[in-house]
C-alpha cells in the first residue's frame, strides 16, 4: 500500500542498490546489480530489485505509471496496458496490479471502466506524485489543519473585518463558479481556507498555515475529490465561510470536523486498500 509517513523497516536490498555496481534505468524491471542481498540468486527476476526496493509493490506500479504519464508515454485519453500485461511486465499478480490502479483512480490520474481498461484523464502535478514519495504523514498534516483552521474560525468571531470577511465571500464564489462548471478546485480550494486564516486576523496562524502551505496543498490533492470538488463537499465549504462571513460558528465547526474526518477516512482507504476495486479488462 502506499508509504503515508515512514515505514521504519529494514530491507536487505537497500544495500546492494546502493552499491556502486547496482545499475538500475527506469521503469521496474529495467537493470542489474552484481551482488544481492542473502537469500536472492541470480535467477531473481530483474523486476523484482526496483520493486523491492524500498516501496511496495502496488506503490512502485503506481508510481512508475505517473512516471509514463507525466513523460508524455501515456497522454490524456489514452487507455493503459491491460491488467495483464501490466502484470507480465512487471512480474507481479493482477491484484497489485489492480491496486495500483486503483490508488491512481483516487488521485484522478486514470478511470478505471468496467469491461474496457484504465484510461488517463489527467496529468499527474508535483503534489500528486509526491503523494507517493514524500516522508511526511499526511493524516498528521490533516490532523494540524483541523487544529489551526478551527482555532482561526473562532478567532474569525471576533477579529474578522469586512475585507476579510469578502475575501471569504469572494474565495467561496469562486470555488462555487468552478464546481458548477466541472473545472478543477485545488488551488481554488488552497485559497478558500488561506482566506479563513487570514479572517483570524492572527499573524502566528497566517505564518504557520505558510510554513505547511505546500504540505497543505499536498494534502488537498489526496483528498476525497481533490482535483474537482463534489457538490456535496461544497456544502461543508459553504458552512465553514458562514462561520466567518455571518457569524454562524456552531455550523462552521460541525462542517469544518466533518470535511477532517472525511479526509482521514480517505486516506486511510488510500493507505489500505479497503474494498474491491474494479477490474481493467
Amino acid at each position: 500500500m502506499v508509504q503515508i509517513g515512514k515505514t521504519g523497516k529494514a530491507n536487505p536490498w537497500n544495500e546492494a542498490l546502493a552499491a556502486p555496481h547496482c545499475r538500475l534505468a527506469s521503469g521496474i524491471g529495467e537493470g542489474t546489480c552484481g551482488s544481492l542481498p542473502d537469500g536472492m540468486s541470480s535467477g531473481t527476476p530483474r523486476n523484482a530489485v526496483r520493486v523491492m526496493s524500498g516501496m511496495s509493490q502496488t506503490d512502485r506500479v503506481a508510481d512508475t505509471l505517473l512516471d509514463r504519464i507525466r513523460s508524455g508515454r501515456y497522454v490524456v485519453g489514452d487507455r493503459l496496458p491491460p491488467e495483464r500485461q501490466l502484470a507480465t511486465e512487471f512480474g507481479i499478480s493482477r491484484p497489485v496490479v489492480r491496486e495500483a490502479l486503483r490508488m491512481l483512480s483516487m488521485l484522478q490520474v486514470i478511470d478505471v471502466q468496467v469491461g474496457r481498461g484504465a484510461f488517463v484523464i489527467s496529468e499527474p502535478d508535483v503534489a500528486t506524485v509526491s503523494s507517493l514519495r514524500a516522508p511526511h504523514d499526511l493524516f498528521d498534516v490533516v490532523d494540524v489543519r483541523e487544529i489551526v483552521e478551527t482555532g482561526a474560525l473562532q478567532l474569525a468571531q471576533s477579529r474578522a473585518t469586512p475585507a476579510a470577511r469578502q475575501a471569504v465571500r469572494d474565495a467561496l464564489a469562486a470555488l462555487r463558479t468552478a464546481v458548477e462548471n466541472g473545472e478543477e478546485t485545488a488551488e481554488l480550494d488552497v485559497r478558500f481556507h488561506r482566506a479563513i486564516i487570514e479572517a483570524s486576523g492572527s499573524a502566528l496562524l497566517r505564518d504557520i498555515w505558510t510554513r505547511l502551505e505546500n504540505e497543505i496543498r499536498r494534502s488537498i490533492r489526496v483528498s476525497p475529490f481533490g482535483r474537482s470538488m463534489s457538490t456535496e463537499i461544497l456544502a461543508d465549504h459553504e458552512h465553514v465561510a458562514a462561520g466567518v462571513i455571518d457569524g454562524r460558528l456552531g455550523e462552521a465547526l460541525a462542517s469544518n470536523s466533518r470535511l477532517h474526518l472525511s479526509h482521514r477516512a480517505f486516506l486511510s482507504d488510500f493507505s489500505h486498500g479497503e474494498g474491491d476495486p474494479p477490474e481493467a479488462a
